[in-house]
């Protein structure tokens, strides 16, 4: 027939020899995905569908106060510490004020300044490098963080004792401490009755080359912004510029050279840094004027914090009562209500005085035109 020679053999359809390596061959096949699938269920959930701690944080929210609270100190003595980045000098006493509540978890405080703060913390994030758990102080740094996505929300139940200016809705941050800009000068220099009662005074003849001011005084003159408008605020500083200050980095230094009477006053300080070496005996003194600046120094929790447990734990220490009383030891200004400063004189100065409050937000959105006035105006006269 013409299609024998189509046909095959039975006897050469499948040697023996090659059905005993195929069965081989699906026997084996068949056992690697059992073990694959075996090997798949013994991988714990977290690691198969990881949440990030904004996720995992939110879940814990969602239990009873009592179950919380616990779940929040076992996560956290499994975690064991907690990676802070700082951008104040005090942040180790806070860590230790911590530490003593909860001595199981370690505190690892890596103290930056705003600017690198932020650079060193979005070129870790970029990269893939999760090492940060928290973050302090960064009144600057806060709201760009928060733009490129580094930082989660955490609605911590101890936000509910701080007043709406203090926290934004969605829970990105929280002010822990606040700090006033005040009018820094030397009492053996400057006597009473020259005294400004409002920053526009310092335009007068007289404190023509006797002022100091920081070298980017953004906070400040966001300050100045918020109460007069930008017009006028740049009217401000364009006639403190043409009194010819000296131009500072670093409050520290500025308050140190201002106790030596290197110049008479000085436009930013913040408040802290006064009272500290007034305490020393140096001549200076701080005036609270007229729309003083107040700035509201955050704590924000990373969106991948390795550690979220403590992470959250640390938060919730802060703003409460035990860690507000810590703020308060270090002479800082607390949020929480109720609390008052330890210095009673700033207490009693800031109550009458007319302050202006500005949160990480309403800087964040002005950020760049306040960098733009300082570049324009004050860094050619550096």
């Amino acid at each position: 027939m013409k299609n024998e020679r189509f046909k095959v053999k039975s006897e050469d359809a499948m040697h023996p020899r090659s059905l005993r390596i195929l069965q081989f061959a699906l026997c084996n096949f068949h056992f690697a995905i059992r073990i694959t699938l075996w090997a798949l269920l013994l991988i714990p959930a977290p690691a198969r569908a990881q949440q990030n701690a904004e996720e995992l944080l939110s879940q814990l929210n969602k239990l009873p106060a009592a179950e919380r609270r616990q779940k929040l100190l076992d996560g956290a003595k499994q975690d064991r510490e907690v990676s802070v980045y700082a951008s104040f000098t005090e942040a180790n006493t806070l860590g230790n004020a911590f530490r003593k509540q909860h001595p199981s978890v370690a505190v690892n405080i890596r103290r930056l300044g705003g600017g690198r703060l932020l650079d060193i913390t979005v070129t870790e994030f970029r990269a893939g490098k999760h090492l940060v758990d928290v973050f302090i102080g960064g009144s600057t740094s806060g709201r760009p963080l928060v733009e490129a996505g580094v930082i989660g929300r955490y609605v911590s139940p101890e936000r509910a004792f701080l007043d709406a200016h203090l926290k934004d809705e969605k829970g990105y941050w929280t002010a822990f401490f606040s700090r006033h800009l005040v009018f820094a000068y030397n009492t053996t220099l400057v006597p009473a009755a020259r005294l400004p009662k409002t920053y526009f005074d310092l335009l007068d003849p007289y404190w023509k080359g006797k002022l100091a001011i920081d070298d980017h005084p953004g906070n400040w003159l966001a300050g100045m912004v918020k109460a007069y408008g930008k017009e006028k605020a740049t009217e401000l500083l364009q006639g403190v510029v043409r009194q010819a200050p000296k131009i500072i980095r670093g409050r520290t230094l500025k308050g140190q050279l201002l106790a030596a009477g290197e110049f008479h006053a000085a436009v930013d300080q913040t408040e802290e840094s006064v009272i500290e070496i007034k305490k020393k005996g140096a001549p200076v003194d701080y005036a609270l004027l007229e729309n003083t600046p107040v700035l509201t120094n955050p704590v924000l929790l990373a969106k991948n914090a390795p550690h979220p447990y403590a992470a959250a734990l640390f938060v919730d220490y802060l703003l409460s009562s035990a860690g507000q009383q810590a703020v308060v030891d270090i002479d800082y200004v607390p949020t929480r209500q109720g609390f008052k400063p330890k210095n009673q004189e700033l207490a009693a100065r800031a109550a009458k005085a007319k302050l202006v409050f500005f949160d990480l937000d309403w800087f964040g959105e002005r950020q760049k035109e306040i960098n733009d006035l300082i570049k324009e105006n004050l860094r050619p006269h550096r």
